[in-house]
């Protein structure tokens, strides 16, 4: 490696969709007498010194695309190679080149023909896709071993660190060095009798964003520093007024008549339970470029807005950057100061082939989010035609139904770390029936969520999300289904 590819990347690593490897063992140990190969196509995301390959999606190779493969040795026919190729060059996708050792099985390495094979592979990324990345998997049956062969068009050999988004979470690539559980045993000497101490070793570890920080965000955020999370991103553009005090956790009077902004409010009462946590304060709108790609430092993004664009744009980056994603929400409707219905959701995406986004789960509502970024002349002509509702006033919240929503949110956010329970992807709550429901979103893929869509696992290739252009793409789908 020169010293050029040395000062910009020292480390790699590959993130995989939920059930993406289980998969690749699964095809490439179909028939233990041979050896198999498989493709992984992925975008990318660079931040400072670290590459992250994000798996796009994977090629299976049919039986009648080998030329051979035998117990030693496998050969794919030169057709597939080119036509893998040109989707790499057309959509600026990297490769990882996977291929099995039926042979082997607690440990494997590459062979002399493994070496020859991809320094050809590299040099030839190297000089026609430089702007890409080239690396390799060679798989025994219990294990595996990765490097990467092609950065910036230089010829390299560097190891290749792979995780998977799962439950519980892998919290291998964390950043976040104030690991140290605070006041172990006086603090959460009793949440660690049900947990253990590794548990609460991984909690101190997860960084989370979370996007508004009314009702549901803020109480959410401060039950989460009780939990004993160190790392928090919080993005909220807007200020407190004395008709949040209903329900906002941890503003008082003072900061309604002062218009304290929401950021502030909670930041001090996540910091009086411990001034060392570190909290990132953003007062700004999410889709701001400088505050969006914040959130890609954080392990687990939350969106407790209250409007359809917002939630749209976080979905899309949850799958463009294979980020997992938990959606909160409340409704309450009345007709003649008589509840007609008030309910709520957790969702929660773990971005995988085979289990649908927010958008494909018709959680979100396209319409309300065009309209939501609309001029207010076309929002009051939307609203008189019967497309929105609730254009002249706020939508009415009560602080015990928020209760209910943080606190299942909660639950599942501490199960994605811990993994303590099954995983739970929608619950829906009831509040007139007080009862709770597991709900099935089924496994559609849209444009977005889809292996090979618009987002999904493109990384920095995609840009920044245009939710248009997902209103668009998910009209489409609607007209061909």
């Amino acid at each position: 490696m020169n010293s050029s590819t040395r000062g910009t990347i020292t480390n790699v690593e590959l993130v995989l969709p939920d059930g993406m490897l289980t998969d690749m063992y699964r095809y490439l140990f179909e028939d233990p007498s041979k050896e198999y190969a498989c493709y992984l196509l992925c975008g990318h995301r660079r931040q400072e010194k670290t590459l992250y390959l994000l798996g796009c999606s994977m090629i299976y190779p049919e039986p009648d695309e080998y030329e051979s493969h035998a117990l030693t040795s496998v050969k794919l026919k030169r057709g597939l190679l080119i036509s893998i190729l040109s989707e790499c060059e057309r959509l600026g996708l990297s490769l990882i080149d996977i291929h099995s050792h039926p042979f082997s099985t607690h440990s494997v390495n590459f062979s002399s023909i493994d070496d020859a094979d991809e320094v050809e592979k590299a040099n030839w990324f190297s000089k026609h896709l430089p702007k890409c990345y080239y690396g390799s998997i060679v798989v025994a049956k219990e294990c595996h071993t990765a490097r990467i062969r092609s950065v910036a068009g230089n010829q390299v050999e560097m190891p290749l660190n792979i995780r998977q988004v799962s439950c519980p979470l892998d919290l291998r690539s964390s950043n976040n060095k104030t690991s140290r559980t605070i006041g172990t045993e006086s603090v959460y000497k009793r949440q660690i009798q049900a947990f253990g101490k590794m548990g609460q070793d991984r909690i101190a570890k997860v960084r989370v964003g979370i996007v508004g920080l009314g009702g549901l965000g803020a109480g959410l955020a401060i039950n989460l520093a009780r939990l004993g999370i160190r790392d928090f991103t919080l993005v909220d553009h807007d200020r407190t007024e004395l008709h949040n005090l209903n329900r906002l956790a941890g503003m008082t009077r003072t900061d309604g008549h002062l218009s304290t902004l929401k950021v502030d409010v909670v930041s001090r009462e996540i910091w009086n339970i411990d001034t060392k946590v570190r909290i990132k304060r953003i007062a700004s709108m999410v889709q701001s470029s400088n505050v969006w790609k914040k959130l890609l430092n954080t392990d687990i993004i939350i969106s407790a807005t209250d409007n359809h664009a917002s939630r749209m744009f976080l979905n899309a980056i949850s799958q463009q950057y294979l980020v997992p994603h938990v959606s909160i929400g409340t409704l309450i409707e009345s007709k003649d100061n008589q509840l007609t219905d008030a309910c709520g959701h957790v969702a929660v995406s773990l971005p995988a082939v085979g289990r649908p986004c927010l958008m494909c789960a018709k959680l979100i509502d396209p319409v309300e989010a065009y309209y939501e970024t609309a001029s207010p002349d076309d929002r009051r002509q939307a609203a008189k035609s019967g497309y929105i509702k609730n254009f002249e006033e706020r939508e009415p919240a009560v602080v015990h139904l928020n209760g209910v929503i943080l606190n299942l949110a909660l639950v599942e956010i501490h199960n994605l770390v811990h993994g303590f329970k099954e995983y739970s992807p929608y619950l829906f709550y009831d509040m007139l029936e007080q009862q709770i429901y597991s709900v099935s979103m089924g496994d559609d893929q849209c444009a977005v969520c889809g292996a090979g869509g618009g987002y999904f696992g493109r990384g920095d290739l995609a840009g920044k999300p245009n939710i248009f252009n997902d209103i668009n793409r998910h009209d489409r789908n609607k007209d061909k289904n």
